[in-house]
């Protein structure tokens, strides 16, 4: 399928004020001002040397307004010095400079600047969500990668989405998923969330044997899939959300019962895998949604939850495999059942 864009050009006087304006806009998928000063000021400091400047890349959204999808940092920082409110720092070729704000360049220099160009590809409005999101994912003119959570978030919104963001946010779940703030920036409490809603309402169980239909190895499509079938249906099915809400509210009180380390390797641990966490949280859902009440004692889990057999079909090694999601899964789900 031909992709329809624009190449356009565009002075940082005009791309500024076009933001100050929010006629180009930061989505709320995209992270916030996370440049330091320094390398903010590397990048003006690129600008005022008239070096070359990766391409902006923008989308036009129905109201006409073109949302920001790879260039928030760069955007965000013009507009902070050009408003005065970022100070020049550690500028390696143009040292004389440091310590200045905007407003202490030569007239000469400040019209320089605000006359720049800049290159931007628009990319129409009526490309669909599934081809955005793939070019979402090649983009890399930032230097920082969009990540499926904040992708999703973005270009799926909707009831089930919120419940996700809702979910994530769980003070208890929050406790659950103890991880650093670089995890936390990039919403992977989200992608866990996701992952756990995705995978229980998929996985089937008939005659002892567990499956995952439709599952090709690539989780970004299958969830992508689940994620805009469950908006749709959360719309149409006002009991739907409440359901899956009391599902996750039980796993998680479930797991604080049984699992000493809760989703954690150990019990000072600061990192959350997602195989451990798949197999955890989807495994206890699952044994939950089948026997309403399990049996299975914290001395039961325990005797298991840091034994070899665990630990080798919780190895990230080849991890969205059919076969080893499933054994994961399945591994949890027949320890807590009869």
């Amino acid at each position: 399928m031909a992709i329809k864009y624009l190449v356009t050009e565009y002075t940082v006087e005009f791309l500024a004020e076009k933001v100050r304006q929010d006629e180009y806009y930061v989505p709320p998928y995209q992270r916030e001002l996370v440049w330091p000063d320094d390398k903010q000021s590397r990048f003006i400091e690129s600008l005022l040397m008239g070096l070359p400047i990766p391409f902006l890349f923008l989308w036009q959204a129905d109201d006409g307004r073109l949302e920001i999808v790879d260039g928030s940092q760069r955007l965000r920082t013009m507009v902070r010095f050009l408003d005065g409110d970022l100070k020049l720092q550690k500028l390696q070729q143009l040292p004389e400079l440091n310590g200045f704000y905007v407003d202490d360049l030569e007239r000469s220099r400040q019209r320089k600047i605000s006359a720049r160009s800049i290159r931007g590809i628009v990319l129409d409005n009526l490309v669909d969500e599934a081809t955005r999101t793939e070019m979402f994912n090649r983009i890399n003119t930032g230097g920082t990668h969009l990540n499926e959570a904040e992708i999703r978030r973005g270009s799926l919104p909707g009831p089930f989405m919120e419940l996700v963001v809702q979910c994530s946010t769980d003070e208890r779940f929050v406790a659950a998923t103890p991880i650093g703030a670089k995890q936390v920036s990039e919403r992977e409490r989200e992608e866990l969330v996701v992952r756990f809603f995705t995978y229980l309402e998929k996985f089937t169980l008939a005659d002892g044997a567990m499956d995952l239909p439709g599952w090709r190895d690539r989780p970004r499509d299958y969830i992508w899939a689940f994620v805009r079938e469950a908006n749709e249906r959360a719309t149409n099915d006002p009991l739907y959300l409440p359901r899956l809400r009391a599902e996750f509210d039980a796993m998680l009180a479930e797991v604080e019962r049984l699992f000493p380390n809760g989703f954690r390797k150990t019990a000072t641990g600061k990192q959350i895998p997602r195989v451990r966490f798949e197999a955890i949280a989807v495994g206890t859902a699952l044994a939950l949604r089948d026997f309403g009440q399990l049996s299975a004692t914290r001395d039961d889990v325990a005797a298991w939850a840091d034994d070899v057999d665990f630990a080798e079909v919780t190895t990230s090694d080849a991890a969205n495999v059919k076969s080893k999601l499933l054994a994961r899964v399945r591994f949890v789900y027949a320890r807590l059942t009869p």
